[in-house]
């Protein structure tokens, strides 16, 4: 067989080049494109179950379908109202919505929730502070409640103002069942409500 000449050799090393790049490309690639529920390979595994960054072990089985829990808006506490015999301004839960990431022993919830300020008869634009209160309960067991506090500004000459909000980070653990049939997650304005509330919606 004849030898290979430096012209030959510069050949071979500029496609070996060529195969490492492209094999380091597909191995950062695989680091981040599997998001399965219950994947210990996913991103939300590494960013929520691995903080250290090492690889765990595989479970043992098939992997588990896991579906994220739903979201009520709680009976009596979707409208909160300020002002004594006339209005102030009344704030109103209109929609909710959640997201779940699953990573191995735990999954990792974000809930969001949208609604609007009404001025009343005696209110006045302005910046307005409603209380949201979003609670986990696994049977009659609350495991976690947060109160956020929300401010809205409601500009000059303008009767109202939408507003949003998303609580991030709530972490809770998979048990035997699935999550969507052990936990409930619910959501409502904070100290009471007024007698303009809703049932409860599902999300």
């Amino acid at each position: 067989m004849k030898g290979l000449g430096l012209k030959d050799l510069g050949s071979v090393a500029a496609l070996w080049r060529v195969c490492l790049g492209a094999s380091l490309a597909l191995a950062l690639g695989g680091c981040v494109s599997s998001n399965g529920p219950g994947d210990p390979t996913s991103y939300s595994q590494a960013l929520f179950g691995n903080p250290t960054g090492q690889q765990p072990e595989k479970p043992l089985g098939p992997q588990r379908d896991l579906n994220c829990p739903s979201v009520d808006v709680l009976e009596g506490t979707a409208a909160h109202r300020v002002g004594g015999a006339t209005v102030s301004y009344q704030a109103s839960l209109l929609d909710v919505a959640r997201e779940c990431n699953f990573g191995g022993s735990q999954f990792t919830m974000r809930v969001g929730v949208q609604g609007r300020v009404v001025l009343g008869a005696s209110g006045k634009p302005g910046t307005f502070s409603v209380p949201v209160r979003i609670a986990v309960k696994r049977g009659d067991k609350v495991v976690t409640s947060r109160l956020s506090r929300i401010s809205v500004s409601v500009p000059a000459g303008q009767g109202g103002a939408s507003f949003a909000h998303v609580e991030e980070g709530i972490s809770l653990p998979v048990g035997a069942e699935d999550p969507s049939d052990e936990y409930d997650v619910l959501v409502g304005f904070d100290g009471g409500a007024s007698s303009a509330s809703t049932g409860r919606r599902r999300r």
